[in-house]
Parts: structure tokens; sequence; C-alpha cells
């Protein structure tokens, strides 16, 4: 559970994939999650989740670098709600849960985390 102010959680991973796989397993990553999203840049995603009993919703920012460094945020929308009750951490693991099942497909797996 995060507490601050807003709540959030964040994680880098590293994949042995190049950043054009990694920006479509990203994307499908939020759709499979039942979010739509914008890409105000080709490598990043900016996506919310919906109004929920314990939350306002979420934001997700999702990153891709050139190097296979794929980095994900998840805050509450709401600046002063301090506790999350794990929502956070669960779409920040949801994304990279996705991501390294897919990047099975192509024969890889992470490097290695970095979480924050």
């Amino acid at each position: 559970m995060s507490i601050g102010f807003p709540a959030h959680a964040a994680a880098s991973q590293r994949f042995k994939l190049d950043q054009k796989q990694l920006i479509e397993l990203a994307g499908e990553a939020l759709t499979s999650l039942g979010l739509s999203y914008e890409r105000p840049f080709p490598n990043r995603f900016l996506a919310r989740t919906a109004f929920g009993f314990w939350s306002v919703g979420e934001r997700l920012v999702v990153e891709v670098e050139s190097d296979g460094t794929v980095t994900v945020r998840s805050e509450c929308l709401m600046p002063t709600q301090m506790l999350d009750w794990g929502r956070n951490r669960r779409n920040v693991n949801a994304v990279f849960q996705y991501i390294a099942s897919a990047a099975c497909a192509y024969d890889t797996v992470a490097v290695g985390p970095n979480a924050t």
C-alpha cells in the first residue's frame, strides 16, 4: 500500500527487445487492462483507470526507452488521496506482467527490475 500525496507506485524494467517491439507490447498491455490511452510522444503512453469505490481513478504513464527500459508510473488522480490500498502497485505489476509474458513469444526475458 502506497502512502503519499498523491499515492503512487513506479518501477522500471529492462527487456531484451527493441524499442519498437516494446512500444507495441506497452499499447497491448494497456488495452488488455481495458484502458484507452493517448500517445503524446512516440514512446510514451498516458492512460486513466475508471472511477471506483476506493478511488476516483489512477493515471498511468508508460515510457519506453531506446535501451529496452520500460518505466511505468501509476498515481491517484485526486492529489489529496493519501492511501491507494495497493491499486497503483497492482497497475504497475499488471503492465509488466503482460509485457514479460508477451516477451516470451520473442524468446527473451527481462534483464532485471528497478523498482522505486
